[in-house]
C-alpha cells in the first residue's frame, strides 16, 4: 500500500503540474518504501536529492508559469517551496548525520506539507485561472 495515493483531488488542472505533483508523490512513496525497508543511507540519500532536485524543478517550471500569468500570490507562493526545500534539505542532512530517529518526522513533514500544499497553495492559482477564462 502506497504511503500517499494519487486522486483526482490533487488535480490542479494544468496537465504539466498534475503530472508533476503524481510524479513528486512516487517519489514520496519510492522514499516511504527505502525508509521502511531501511535500506543503507546512502541509497536512501539517492533517494532524497532526487525527490529534492525534482521539487526544485517543479517548483521552477510553476514559479515561471505564474508569473507569466501575473500571479498575484505569486511571493507567497515563491516562499512557500523555498521553506519545503530548505525543511526537508535540513532534515535529510540530519538523517545522514547519523539521527534516524528522523525519517519518520521527514516522512510525514514531506507527506503532509505536499498534500495542504497542493489541495491549498497551488488550488488557489486553479481558481486564478479559472476565473481569468
Amino acid at each position: 500500500m502506497a504511503f500517499i495515493e494519487w486522486n483526482q483531488n490533487f488535480a490542479v488542472n494544468v496537465d504539466q503540474f498534475d503530472d508533476h505533483h503524481r510524479h513528486l508523490i512516487d517519489l514520496l512513496n519510492k522514499t516511504h518504501d527505502q525508509i521502511t525497508r531501511r535500506l543503507e543511507k546512502e541509497k536512501l540519500g539517492q533517494v532524497l536529492v532526487e525527490l529534492i532536485e525534482y521539487a526544485k524543478y517543479h517548483f521552477r517550471a510553476e514559479e515561471v508559469w505564474m508569473k507569466n500569468l501575473n500571479y498575484p500570490r505569486l511571493k507567497q507562493h515563491c516562499a512557500e517551496h523555498h521553506y519545503f526545500v530548505n525543511r526537508v534539505q535540513e532534515m535529510c542532512e540530519d538523517y545522514t548525520s547519523g539521527n534516524t530517529a528522523l525519517a519518520q518526522e521527514l516522512l510525514s513533514f514531506m507527506k503532509n506539507w505536499l498534500s495542504s500544499h497542493i489541495l491549498g497553495t497551488d488550488r488557489e492559482y486553479t481558481h486564478f485561472i479559472a476565473s481569468k477564462s
